[in-house]
This record gives C-alpha cells, sequence and structure tokens, in this order.
C-alpha cells in the first residue's frame, strides 16, 4: 500500500487518465452501489410482506417460506 502511494504522489501516474473508465464521480458510484445493494434485497422483502397479509390460506405461508 505504501508502494502505491509513493508512486501516485511522485507523479508518475495522473489520474486524470482513467477518466474515460470512470466517466462519473467518485461520490456518485459510491451513492449509486450503496442504493443497488440496499434496495434490491430489502425491497422485495417489503413488497412481499405487503403481499402476506392478502393470502387465501395463511398458513401454508409457513410451508412455501
Amino acid at each position: 500500500m505504501t508502494f502505491f502511494l509513493l508512486i501516485v504522489a511522485s507523479g508518475m501516474i495522473h489520474l486524470n487518465n482513467l477518466k474515460p473508465i470512470f466517466e462519473i464521480s467518485g461520490a456518485a458510484m459510491v451513492k449509486m452501489g450503496l442504493t443497488k445493494t440496499i434496495f434490491f434485497p430489502f425491497g422485495e422483502i417489503i413488497v412481499f410482506l405487503m403481499i402476506f397479509p392478502y393470502l387465501n390460506e395463511p398458513k401454508r405461508l409457513k410451508k412455501l417460506g
């Protein structure tokens, strides 16, 4: 890790050359990643919890789950 930091600090690597790969800023990338990882699994749970009370046979829910 120290070696990498020394190379970046020496000016041999220009981080602006990575712009075509990372078209958006780092903060926008982190925000997008967090929203995708939070809403995908937990959003499904919320939808299922809204549907469960309206089932015709709620006792079968335990078997299916």
